[in-house]
């Protein structure tokens, strides 16, 4: 379950965190994933990802919460798994349409159970959104905006500005994980 982890009253959020969960409690959402038939950089399948993200809707709870990115930051939001219930919203970046809103939060969700998951990886890698569409991630935010917008095959340009961020020590840890004193 998605929650605010924010102070204060922001009606665009509040609507947009309470469409998010309409969507993840949506069979007619985890049957659309199901029915893709893979997507890039996963070593799962569709099916596999679609069953993670419901169970985890009862079990994860993840805050939301809002920062103030600079101004010439493109970033949308963010997840880091340093504080792995949480998905960072930049408030300097929620001129968009609440479909939009929902989408990077559907897209941050997807990396918290990608993160949550020891067995299976289904992230889009580097923060790159070059040939990203189609990782479960994108993909599944642009089903998400679609949805939420009522648009067939939406395809949303903005999460080309989502990032997620890692530490260079957790960076250095993964290039040597076959190190067990790692």
């Amino acid at each position: 379950m998605i929650v605010r982890g924010y102070d204060y009253e922001y009606d665009k959020m509040d609507r947009c965190v309470d469409r998010a969960n309409e969507l993840l409690r949506d069979s007619d959402f985890y049957e659309k994933i199901s029915q893709k038939m893979s997507f890039d950089m996963a070593t799962c399948s569709p099916e596999y990802i679609a069953k993670k993200m419901k169970q985890k809707l009862g079990v994860l709870k993840c805050h939301v919460k809002l920062y103030r990115g600079r101004r010439w930051s493109k970033a949308l939001a963010y997840f880091t798994p340093s504080d792995p219930d949480a998905i960072y919203i930049n408030t300097r970046r929620l001129g968009r349409s609440d479909g939009s809103v929902v989408a990077t939060i559907i897209h941050e969700w997807v990396h918290l159970v990608d993160h949550d998951d020891l067995k299976e990886s289904f992230g889009h890698g580097s923060n790159s959104p070059v040939g990203k569409q189609n990782t479960a991630p994108y993909w599944i935010d642009n089903l998400a905006q679609g949805m939420v917008d009522q648009v067939e095959d939406y395809n949303n340009n903005e999460s080309s500005n989502i990032v997620y961020r890692i530490s260079g020590w957790q960076r250095f840890k993964n290039a040597f994980k076959f190190w067990r004193w790692f």
